[in-house]
């Protein structure tokens, strides 16, 4: 008893060691280009809800969502942020954009804890469930991104939310209680993007062949779980808090419904540009080895050496049970249902986007999602080999081998702080030049105070692809700043631009932020 609290106290330790770096971080990184935007579409949505229902406030907020470009793009898990900045009378600044990114490390937070809990109630193993979390959480491009990616990452977030309260609703033999928190964590998944109906269609498909295969007599192992009943909350739970998320479906709900699904299951709002394999590509022109390529590229070699391993393990398993009953019984597919519903939420929405040549931008940030699902069948690739070859010897090697590749991850992150969002791993680093970058030209705060503190001119004339960063300047700095379109200086983060060389015409390499031996951003400075 007192070994198994010493362990709770260790994991609630370590956990709230990382929320404590979080705080002292967030603040190190600088603004998107998207933040202003989600921004102001928050602000429509709260304001023509506020007007929707009579109550006054919020006074020149453009309230007009029905003719706004951005009406059908969920803003829910973005509204307390909102209130805050609300209540805070508009500081204005920086300050609300620290707001926000405070805000989307602690949605993160939430994510990485409700996926160690679901993890520790399908593996039953504390440690291989923090292995698991420590793998999302300290994978440097989700570190860097918890803090600005207000919509990747918080979907990523309500991904493994959804992922717990899906195996809560499984486990408790589908309560009412744990029905509906499903339902309404699956509505604000979708909110946020479109993919996480995913998880009721899912759900209702696995609790309906139970059923099914079961009045057929089949041997499923699984019990029938008030079905109908459950499908009617999960149905009519999901299908409210959805609604009441989206301010644009409340005056025609069904209408406005199909026109969300409609519209971004052809997406073609984007008609910019991305760097891929050394090539510069339309957002339309995307191939469909354009996902495995950037996870190829972009996860830690050893999270693919582990998913290889765990998938052959399963494949080898699976075989050997074929042979040795003739076929495939019915009971390994629900045996090991959460392998099958892992690989289903990873592989059905990439499908879903080649078959649809859906647009996909910004090496592989849309599809984030699939890294949790990803890690569950590692994990539980590992706990079969733990169990087949002797759990205390493979646990140990196992455990040894993953800790001391999260510390050079986290060597990594420490070493390249503040730009871990370009981070590859090392076997394809030779080509960073080659793949998008600082595609947020995040990096230009930090060349535009550099340039600060090495020029004593009383106006230093700039020039960039944007000037978001002007947001996070303090007074003195930005009456110290003036943006032209023949400045002195020039910032380059080689958005849509390939290869590792540094020209400009009338100007030269002043400085750059290199990571890995590949720039990200430059300073040109206009030869005299």
């Amino acid at each position: 008893m007192k070994r198994e609290w010493v362990q709770k106290l260790l994991i609630v330790i370590l956990f709230g060691a990382y929320f404590m770096m979080g705080i002292l971080v967030y603040k190190d990184y600088g603004i998107s280009t998207d933040e202003p935007d989600e921004r102001e579409t928050t602000f429509t949505n709260l304001k023509y809800a506020m007007d929707t229902l009579g109550i006054d406030g919020l006074e020149g907020a453009n309230g007009d969502l029905e003719n706004y470009d951005y009406r059908y793009y969920g803003i829910a898990m973005q509204i307390p942020p909102a209130l805050v900045e609300w209540a805070k009378d508009f500081p204005g600044g920086a300050t609300i954009y620290y707001m926000r990114h405070l805000w989307t490390f602690i949605v993160c937070f939430l994510g990485y804890i409700c996926f160690y809990l679901m993890c520790r109630e399908i593996l039953k193993s504390r440690w291989l469930s923090l292995a698991g979390t420590a793998m999302i959480a300290l994978y440097p491009r989700f570190f860097a991104e918890q803090f600005y990616n207000i919509k990747d990452m918080v979907f990523v977030s309500m991904v493994m939310v959804s992922m717990y309260m899906t195996v809560r609703v499984i486990e408790s033999k589908c309560s009412a209680f744990w029905t509906l928190l499903f339902a309404v964590a699956a509505a604000l998944t979708t909110n946020v993007r479109i993919v996480g109906i995913i998880f009721p269609v899912l759900l209702l498909g696995y609790l309906w062949l139970v059923e099914i295969l079961n009045r057929c007599k089949q041997n499923t192992g699984e019990e029938s779980r008030h079905v109908v009943r459950t499908s009617i909350l999960i149905v009519l739970g999901y299908w409210l808090a959805y609604v009441g998320s989206m301010p644009i479906l409340w005056k025609n709900p069904v209408k406005e419904t199909l026109a969300v699904f409609t519209k971004f299951s052809d997406y073609d709002g984007w008609n910019g540009t991305i760097v891929f394999m050394g090539r510069i590509i339309g957002g339309d022109e995307i191939p469909w080895y354009y996902i495995p390529v950037w996870l190829l590229v972009s996860l830690p070699a050893w999270y693919l050496v582990l998913l290889v391993l765990a998938a052959t393990v399963f494949v080898f398993a699976w075989i050997r049970k074929i042979k040795r009953h003739d076929k495939m019984q019915i009971n390994v597919l629900f045996h090991n249902k959460y392998v099958f519903w892992a690989f289903l939420i990873g592989f059905l929405p990439w499908i879903a986007t080649v078959a649809a040549h859906s647009t996909l931008y910004n090496a592989w940030r849309h599809c984030y999602f699939i890294l949790p699902p990803m890690i569950l069948i590692i994990l539980s690739g590992l706990k079969r080999i733990g169990n087949d070859l002797g759990k205390n010897m493979v646990s140990v090697g196992l455990t040894f081998a993953m800790v001391f590749c999260l510390a050079i991850q986290v060597c990594w992150i420490i070493k390249n702080h503040p730009y871990e969002m370009v981070y590859l791993n090392a076997a394809a680093r030779k080509w960073g030049a080659d793949f998008d970058r600082d595609y947020w030209h995040l990096a230009n705060l930090r060349l535009c105070r550099y340039i600060l503190e090495k020029d004593d001119s009383e106006t230093i004339t700039l020039g960039a692809a944007s000037d978001r960063f002007l947001l996070f300047l303090g007074d003195e700095e930005k009456e110290r700043i003036s943006m032209e379109e023949n400045p002195m200086y020039y910032l380059e983060t080689y958005r849509g631009k390939t290869g590792n060389g540094s020209e400009m015409e009338g100007y030269e390499d002043y400085y750059s932020i290199t990571v890995d031996g590949y720039r990200i951003a430059t300073i040109f400075k206009r030869q005299s």
